[in-house]
């Protein structure tokens, strides 16, 4: 069985300024996708970064044009430090999913070591999904 070279996108987000200055900055996402990515030897690396965006929109810049490459092709895994940096809505997930299947797009997120590229990593996203959504409607209850 042959290997698929992987073109690995590293989506790089912060929601707030005070994230952007402490350990979840922009530069330490792109470290730690890098170490991953050096790890694995994976060479074809693109980044794109977002910085303080809100979680529950996908309507971003660098994440419209994450979602052009991959529909023209330049992308086939995308990786992510936390799966909640995509979006922290359930329904603006689920519909991401489908178009990363659609697409054959394997999804990594470093924090909770998920890789949809198996049925166990799907099925384990999805339940990290439904928790993501019940953390942000606890603190908009607040």
């Amino acid at each position: 069985m042959e290997k698929k070279e992987r073109l690995v996108a590293g989506y790089l987000r912060v929601r707030t300024n005070r994230q952007s200055e402490e350990d979840n900055s922009l530069d330490e996402q792109e470290k730690q996708i890098r170490r991953y990515c050096e790890f694995k030897e994976w060479k074809n690396l693109t980044f794109y970064r977002e910085d303080v965006e809100p979680a529950k929109d996908t309507d971003r810049i660098r994440f419209r044009q994450l979602l052009q490459d991959i529909e023209a092709g330049k992308i086939n895994t995308v990786i992510i430090n936390k799966i909640s940096q995509l979006s922290r809505s359930i329904s603006n997930c689920i519909e991401l999913f489908k178009f990363f299947d659609q697409h054959d797009i394997d999804l990594i997120s470093l924090q909770e070591n998920l890789d949809t590229s198996s049925p166990i990593g799907k099925a384990l996203t999805r339940i990290i999904l439904e928790i993501a959504q019940l953390e942000r409607e606890e603190t908009e209850k607040i």
